[in-house]
């Protein structure tokens, strides 16, 4: 069996937990093709002893490893490494690369809402209960804060375009902590809620008729948004496993697609989650094109 006490190496000065430095060591192993695909991964009991830390860190990094698709647990039997997986490294951490520039040019949008049926029931995300709004103790605040000229002031002084400093220092450590993602605080723009941030991932990304691609179903605001942009979309199929990442070989090249938009973790409107194969396959073919 591989020496996975000496392949996998933990650093306990790191501010990364420990579990999350055994799941990226173990993804590293199966990426670098080092084991087989089936091949089976020591109990935890035994891998926790070779590493000197809890078994509870090793189930806990199994959990994570087996949620993300790279391990299977068969009950009485053991854990396995997914014979699913395509068989060469595809990804390559790009934290470190030279960040990007984009011109995002200025432009208005319509106000999207779903038009309501004549006859049935209108299902959609819901809205606050504007009867439990205390308005009145509301305006009277608001009416407090403009009167005060010193916090006006205060809050023109302070206000940073890229949004709260210290909520983009703590997005840093969060992102590193739990994606492993290397960033600074420069690099984050906080946006007024998902669809801000969706609009101007479109603008930036999308140039006049730009193809790109959504899945067939698929966050409606988010299709009113690119549309507005672009009319060139084209859909790809979900199932229980996610986007049907077989169309991308060659959908990207014969239509010069510019932009994928797709949600990994429970899809909308489905909850369906990515299989790490196909996570794998859009990052191969978004580094081909």
């Amino acid at each position: 069996m591989l020496p996975y006490g000496d392949l996998i190496q933990i650093d306990r000065n790191l501010e990364t937990p420990i579990y999350l430095q055994i799941t990226r060591a173990i993804i590293q192993i199966i990426e670098g093709n080092q084991v087989p695909l089936s091949t089976r991964l020591p109990s935890s009991r035994s891998l926790s002893k070779s590493l000197g830390v809890h078994r509870n860190t090793i189930l806990k990094s199994f959990e994570e490893l087996e949620l993300q698709g790279w391990i299977t647990t068969i009950k009485a039997k053991g854990t396995y490494i997914n014979n699913s997986l395509p068989r060469k490294q595809l990804y390559h951490n790009q934290a470190n690369s030279d960040p990007q520039e984009f011109d995002c040019p200025k432009s208005t949008l319509d106000v999207f809402f779903p038009e309501k049926p004549d006859e049935g029931i209108f299902i959609d995300d819901g809205l606050p209960d504007h009867d439990m709004i205390e308005f009145v103790e509301f305006s009277r605040a608001l009416n407090k804060t403009l009167r005060n000229n010193q916090k006006l002031k205060s809050l023109q002084r302070n206000r940073d375009p890229l949004g709260s400093v210290k909520l983009r220092r703590a997005l840093t450590k969060y992102l590193f902590k739990t994606r492993g993602i290397s960033s600074k605080e420069d690099e984050i723009l906080i946006t007024n809620g998902s669809q801000m941030g969706i609009y101007l991932c479109g603008k930036l990304l999308l140039r006049g008729n730009q193809p790109y691609l959504v899945g067939s179903s698929n966050y409606p605001v988010a299709d009113a948004t690119f549309s507005s942009i672009s009319p060139n979309v084209y859909h790809i199929p979900v199932d229980e496993n996610g986007w049907d990442t077989s169309h991308l070989q060659q959908m990207i090249p014969k239509n010069n697609i510019k932009m994928m938009y797709l949600t990994p973790h429970h899809h909308y409107p489905t909850t369906v989650t990515l299989s790490i194969k196909r996570r794998l396959e859009l990052i191969r073919e978004a580094k081909q094109h």
